[in-house]
């Protein structure tokens, strides 16, 4: 069930998870990751784990989402020309960060706009994992879930992002 802040709806597990981060609390119970390692009652491992999926040709597939704003200053006059050009340049910026990758991972920049564009190499891979999704669960429309689910986590994003500049009110449902 959402709980509701100043209108804002929130997921309880994520709330549960965010108070217990920022308070330093135990947030699951002892036990050890996928990968291997032991993972502690403060659950912070999961917050560094660079999972190893094998993907393609022998390689595993490591990937650095970020997300960012075309209408910022440094974006804007170059995004008002085509839309996604944020988005392209933070992939680039994140290709270069991380081009000693290439020999041994294949290396995948995600990068969204606030308004909702990916990048094209991001479209790419998120459709690939979509197919997969789908042959494993037999619902032909994972890959439309996928973006719908990403698109979305995006825009709540947003709307804390916008609720946390806010001057503190009274919030009084």
């Amino acid at each position: 069930m959402p709980i509701a802040s100043c209108g804002l709806k929130f997921d309880d597990e994520a709330v549960r998870v965010a108070v217990g981060l920022r308070l330093g609390l135990d947030l699951c119970v002892p036990h050890n990751c996928h990968c291997g390692s032991p993972v502690d009652a403060r659950g912070l491992h999961s917050f560094v784990c660079v999972s190893l999926v094998p993907w393609q040709s022998g390689k595993t597939l490591c990937w650095d989402v970020t997300v960012t704003c075309p209408l910022a200053e440094s974006y804007v006059d170059r995004a008002s020309h085509q839309a996604g050009s944020a988005a392209e340049l933070a992939a680039t910026h994140k290709e270069d960060k991380y081009v000693d990758l290439g020999a041994r991972y294949i290396f995948e920049p995600i990068a969204i706009e606030t308004l909702g564009v990916f990048n094209a190499s991001a479209r790419q891979l998120l459709a690939d994992l979509g197919k997969r999704i789908a042959i494993n669960t037999g619902e032909a429309r994972e890959t439309s879930y996928l973006f719908q689910r990403i698109s979305v986590l995006v825009q709540r994003f947003n709307a804390v992002l916008l609720h946390d500049s806010l001057p503190a009110a009274d919030c009084r449902d």
